[in-house]
Formats: structure tokens, C-alpha cells, sequence
């Protein structure tokens, strides 16, 4: 599946609120492109754990939604981190402060629990 490329602007009114992240992201399955090019399937269970399989391997941790950003953590301080979130239909990109894009991804699924 090829992902998108800069969809969203930093000043994109699509930026959603911390309700909106909770509600796209809760047993969501993400297919995500991170900078560099690397793909990972994410799963994110609605109790707050998530999986990360990759070309890396398999990562297990946690998300939550704070200050309307959406944040993981890996166990790890350079594995952690949180992000606005825009959305345009089943494509969502996690936003830095400065308004670039870290990541793209697309909703590919739903309900399949975090292990």
C-alpha cells in the first residue's frame, strides 16, 4: 500500500481534539510511514496498550491522548513522544510542535486488540 507524502499543512483545520484522537485511535490498526522511510503496522487497543511490528521487529507499549496530542511510549526515552494529530478520511499524520510531519498513516482496520 503506498502511504501519503506531506498531506497536511501545519495550520490544517483537520487537527483533531483530544476526543477525536481517542475515538480514531481506539482499536484502530494504523499502517505508518515514519520519516526515513520505514513502515510499521500499529495496533492500538483501547485500554491505552499498543503494538508496533516493523522492520525492526516487534515492540510492545502504551498511547494516550494528552493535551489534545496523541503520546506512546515504548519504554524507552528516545522510544516516547507526543503529537497533534491531523486526519483527511482514513489518513492521519502526527504533527511536531513546529507543525512538520513525523509520521503519515492510514486506518487499515479496527478491533484487533494489542498484545
Amino acid at each position: 500500500m503506498a502511504l501519503p507524502v506531506a498531506a497536511f499543512a501545519a495550520d490544517d483545520p483537520a487537527t483533531l481534539s483530544g476526543a477525536e484522537i481517542e475515538r480514531v485511535f481506539s482499536d484502530a490498526i494504523v499502517e505508518a510511514m515514519v520519516l526515513g522511510g520505514d513502515v510499521y503496522i500499529e495496533h492500538f487497543a483501547a485500554d491505552g496498550r499498543m503494538t508496533l511490528s516493523g522492520p525492526d521487529g516487534n515492540h510492545a507499549g502504551t498511547w494516550r491522548v494528552e493535551d489534545d496530542r496523541i503520546c506512546v511510549d515504548f519504554g524507552d526515552p528516545s522510544a516516547a513522544g507526543c503529537w497533534r494529530v491531523a486526519r483527511r478520511g482514513d489518513i492521519v499524520s502526527w504533527l511536531r510542535d513546529d507543525g512538520a510531519i513525523d509520521c503519515e498513516g492510514v486506518l487499515i482496520g479496527r478491533g484487533e486488540a494489542a498484545n
